[in-house]
Parts: structure tokens; sequence; C-alpha cells
């Protein structure tokens, strides 16, 4: 079975290792750079198994912002804060943080345990 998960980092090219580590474990991964193109998907009613969110975008919205749109939209699977501060997103328990610093293999293990 392949795990989908929707990938959103305003720099994904600074991430092309983790990006080709998930893919060559068997993920699918649909990449997204802004919070607009994130709810443009998700409207889309595409399908994925976890979503990987960078905390810090370009712009005015945060991870953290589209991490409410999906719960407020029923979403209940599993999100993850993929930050280089992840001391900005502790409080909530209805997400995961991880740091940008944490061992690739560790964040591709932590993903296929818990899609």
């Amino acid at each position: 079975m392949t795990i989908k998960i929707l990938y959103l980092d305003d720099n994904p090219n600074g991430f092309q290792l983790l990006i080709l580590g998930l893919k060559n474990n068997g993920f699918d991964v649909s990449i997204v750079s802004t919070y607009e193109d994130a709810v443009e998907i998700h409207n889309s009613a595409a399908e994925f198994d976890v979503y990987l969110l960078d905390l810090q975008l370009g712009g005015a919205e945060t991870g953290m912002d589209f991490a409410d749109k999906l719960r407020d939209d029923g979403c209940r699977k599993p999100i993850v804060i993929y930050t280089s501060a992840p001391e900005k997103a502790i409080g909530r328990d209805d997400v995961i943080v991880r740091s940008k610093a944490e061992n690739t293999r560790e964040l591709i293990d932590l993903l296929k345990q818990i899609a």
C-alpha cells in the first residue's frame, strides 16, 4: 500500500534529500509551497494518509493555520508539523511536532508508523 503525503513547505528545494527518501521508501509525495495551494488541493477532495507541514511559511498563514483548517473541516488524518522552531508549536495535542534537525530516517519511520 502506498502512503500518500501532502508536504507543505515554502522551501521544499531545501529538503530534496527528505523528499527523495520518502519517495524511495514508497511514499507518494505531493508538494505545495503555499497555504493557498494546500487549501486548493484539500478542497479538491484529494485524499492523503498523512500531512507533513512546515510551521513557518513565507506569507501570513502558517502550517498550523492549515492544520486548523484540516481539523475544522473534520480531517482526522495524522498531521506532523515539521519545523526548525519546534518550540513555537508546543501546546497542541492534535498534531505531532518534529524538528527539521531530526534524522531523516527517524521521520520516515514515524510517518510509516502513523499513516
